[in-house]
């Protein structure tokens, strides 16, 4: 595909063809900006220009856009801050964190208009693929809607009082709030085709033509987080005039989040769930195994790397300020930080005490105030 013969068509800003983002630099770009709103896979075809939806052969190398949304997804500090504050939150409201893998591919966002006519759900903050709390509390509610509702004779099902009072109606809120789910690090994504055989059949609003294994199959092709990803959601008591409804709020939320964990292991989330997509299991080892005063995983290189350059300020005594690996972990750490926590912290008040805080250092102003600032959140 060669964007300078599209220029005069391709509906984007100018200076964003000029600049090529999704050419250069993908690994550090917004991957939901890039897909939504600069989505630079128009092609030329029988003298018309359509948008590469990965039909045809590699001559005219079809669903070379989208296979390139699948590329890695750099790992980046504030979707772990992000994660954090969940969790902090959660447990400061006395909620429960949930730990999910995803036994199959996931779809989320599936019905957004795009020009690949399957869209996708990216975070408009961290560029990654979330599912929204009120897509969560919809399959939830489903689910007490099969197990204790009635199905009515128009074939849609009735509520029970129970479930209305826990998930709240039009003149009542509901019992409890349910927080977006997240994944706990960029995860893979995957290039996923369908292949519908009957579309004269559905196009034809005559009802003459029928659904015959005849008809030739059009492949579509369509985005997909991979398998075996992990994925970190919340689940909070609701607040009636700032006291929760229930006087024992963690009995009701035990009983949430096992019937959450069924509904996405038996009914599944996001799209195709029909065909076996979107199916979750409660990952509890890793729930069991998570310290929640800490930052970084035990098990991550990063809280190593971290460990040996406290040790390193702790230690010593000269040329600590022009010393690189101190310098390449406050640019990793916490140059970009809106907040941080205990390894974090700790480094920090080293760099003040070893450094900074020298009454002779007078070049590092900015870098003494960002971690006061630092320490003061």
């Amino acid at each position: 595909m060669n964007n300078a013969t599209i220029g005069s068509f391709c509906p984007l800003y100018k200076e964003a063809i000029e600049s090529k983002p999704w050419n250069n630099a993908l690994d550090d770009a917004h991957r939901g900006l890039l897909f939504d709103k600069l989505a630079s896979a128009w092609r030329k075809k029988n003298g018309v220009y359509e948008f590469d939806k990965g039909e045809g052969n590699k001559k005219d190398d079809a669903g070379t856009w989208l296979k390139h949304m699948c590329s890695s997804i750099k790992k980046n500090g504030l979707l772990k801050e992000a994660l954090q504050r969940q969790k902090s939150l959660t447990e400061a409201a006395g909620g429960i964190v949930l730990t999910l893998k995803n036994t199959s591919r996931f779809i989320t966002g599936f019905g957004r208009e795009h020009p690949l006519e399957n869209g996708f759900a990216w975070h408009h903050t961290f560029g990654v693929p979330y599912l929204p709390g009120s897509s969560l509390k919809g399959i939830l509610r489903a689910w007490y809607r099969e197990e204790n509702g009635e199905l009515t004779k128009n074939g849609k099902w009735k509520e029970d009082a129970q479930t209305k009072e826990l998930f709240g109606a039009q003149d009542a809120i509901g019992q409890f709030v349910m927080l977006d789910m997240l994944p706990t690090e960029p995860p893979q994504l995957a290039v996923d085709v369908m292949t519908p055989h009957y579309g004269p059949y559905y196009q034809d609003d005559n009802g003459k033509t029928a659904p015959g294994d005849w008809h030739n199959p059009v492949p579509i092709s369509f985005l997909a987080v991979e398998e075996d990803q992990s994925w970190q959601l919340a689940i909070l008591p609701g607040m009636r005039n700032g006291k929760t409804p229930d006087e024992k709020p963690e009995n009701k939320l035990k009983e949430l989040q096992s019937k959450l964990i069924e509904a996405l292991e038996c009914l599944g989330a996001g799209a195709k769930t029909g065909v076996g997509y979107g199916r979750f299991e409660y990952n509890d080892k890793t729930a069991q195994n998570d310290n929640a005063d800490e930052h970084i995983d035990p098990v991550d290189p990063e809280q190593r790397e971290l460990e040996q350059v406290i040790d390193k300020l702790k230690t010593g005594s000269k040329k600590l300020a022009g010393d690189t690996q101190i310098n390449l972990a406050y640019n990793k750490y916490l140059k970009d930080a809106h907040s941080i926590y205990d390894l974090q912290k700790e480094f920090a008040k080293l760099l003040l005490e070893k450094i900074y805080n020298k009454p002779k250092r007078t070049d590092s102003k900015a870098r003494r105030k960002h971690l006061r600032s630092l320490l003061n959140c």
